[in-house]
């Protein structure tokens, strides 16, 4: 059988070059590969390349897939609630964050992500303390900061609650 690590950097490859299906065939190849230990990576980089292809809900299918085998990965609940923020579904990136916080640590990300999502709802009071909770937490990272520049900046609460600031590349 073919290395399946490598089938699926090689799907990487192939999406960043805009070859969207043979991509999808390499990540199903190196998932159904039962020497693949690691196969929710496999349905991750797959939904991050059906979300660059604005592909959507084949997206959410596959970071679903990836949190059912392994619920506590930081990189699928980052990426689904990204896709939701990008979907304008600020409600379902709420409720992925706060199911990945309530059995696991919190990153950056994640804080970034919720906080985001809260002012995607209205809910100025959860995005300060989320905000808040980020730069206490997480100070040096680029979401604290980011964090920090919209609470200063004049006539903020603003802003859009999509776009992929400070989290993995699409």
């Amino acid at each position: 059988p073919r290395n399946p690590d490598l089938t699926n950097n090689y799907a990487v490859f192939l999406c960043r070059s805009g070859n969207v299906d043979e991509a999808l065939e390499k990540f199903r190849e190196a998932t159904r590969n039962a020497l693949y230990r690691t196969p929710w990576r496999a349905h991750i980089n797959a939904g991050v390349c059906l979300r660059g292809a604005k592909r959507y809900d084949d997206a959410a299918a596959s970071f679903t897939q990836a949190l059912r085998l392994r619920p506590g990965d930081a990189e699928a609940a980052f990426q689904f609630g990204e896709l939701e923020l990008e979907r304008g579904r600020p409600a379902a990136a709420r409720d992925i964050v706060d199911r990945y916080l309530a059995a696991n640590s919190a990153t950056p990300e994640l804080l970034w992500v919720a906080a985001r999502a809260a002012r995607g709802l209205g809910d100025r009071l959860a995005e300060e303390r989320l905000s808040r909770r980020l730069q206490r937490d997480f100070p040096d990272s680029p979401q604290a900061r980011a964090a920090e520049a919209e609470t200063r900046a004049p006539g903020s609460g603003g802003g859009s609650s999509s776009g992929n600031r400070g989290g993995a590349a699409p």
